[in-house]
């Protein structure tokens, strides 16, 4: 829903903000039933897309996680951000 979208869009920009990044780059939200594709197409539209990634279930570890994913399958560069364990 478009409130939903705006709320993700509102903590997201606080998140940025925190850590001194809000003007680092463009904030894109999207509401997609597939996140890997979704960020396989947006990736192609910039240099660079920062994907943050956090390994915990069996299931990741099995099949590799949607980062990862994301990396392989993107036509541009992407860096993977990885959060302490």
């Amino acid at each position: 829903s478009d409130a939903a979208r705006l709320a993700a869009r509102d903590r997201l920009r606080d998140l940025l903000t925190e850590h001194n990044l809000a003007e680092a780059g463009e904030l894109v939200v999207r509401a997609t039933e597939n996140v890997q594709r979704a960020l396989v197409r947006e990736s192609a539209k910039y240099d660079l897309t920062v994907v943050g990634a956090r390994r915990q279930h069996l299931f990741a570890r099995i099949f590799g996680d949607i980062a990862e994913r994301v990396a392989r399958e993107s036509e541009k560069s992407v860096m993977i951000i990885r959060g302490k364990r």
